[in-house]
This record gives C-alpha cells, structure tokens and sequence, in this order.
C-alpha cells in the first residue's frame, strides 16, 4: 500500500524489498538510480545504432552515386561507339552488328 507524502508530492511505497516513489501528477515512477543508468545507457546504445544505420545509408547512397556515374559513362560510351560506327557506315542505320 501506497502513502503519499506531502513534502516530496509523491506516493512512496516498498516493493520488492525498495522504497520506491511514483508521481501521482503524472502518473510515472520515479526510476531508481540503477534503473536511470540503465534506461541512459540503452538511449546512448540507441543513438549509437541510429547513428551507425545513417553512416550504412550514406555509404549506400554513395555507392549507388558512383554506380550512376559509371553507367551513365558507359552509356556515353556506347553511344560515341554507335555513332562511330554510323559515320563509318551510314547504311547501317540504328543496326548494331
């Protein structure tokens, strides 16, 4: 069972062998200091994950950029060679042989 203290504005009760705190406002629990350290260190674990997803992205997304780049190169490429060939032989049309 709960009571609620006047002073520090919250219910204070034992649970599981811990005096523990809950705010009747707004109706969280106080977390204790070992479950504060915990819930900083699973955000900084989570910002770290975010952070390495965004660099694989970036990466990705450079890769892809340089993918774009070389066939954009080839395409320019192939159509030098087609018009190469054309100049070479007008007969031959749009033919590739």
């Amino acid at each position: 069972p709960a009571m609620y203290s006047a002073v520090l504005e919250l219910d204070v009760c034992i649970v599981h062998g811990e005096l523990r705190f809950h705010d009747p406002a707004t109706g969280q629990n106080i977390l204790t200091l070992t479950e504060s350290n915990e819930e900083r260190e699973r955000e900084k674990r989570a910002r770290q994950e975010a952070e390495q997803a965004r660099l694989r992205a970036e990466q990705a997304r450079q890769e892809a950029e340089q993918a774009r780049r070389a066939a954009e190169a080839r395409v320019a490429e192939l159509q030098a060679l087609l018009e190469r060939r054309q100049e070479h032989d007008p007969d031959s049309g749009d033919r590739l042989t």
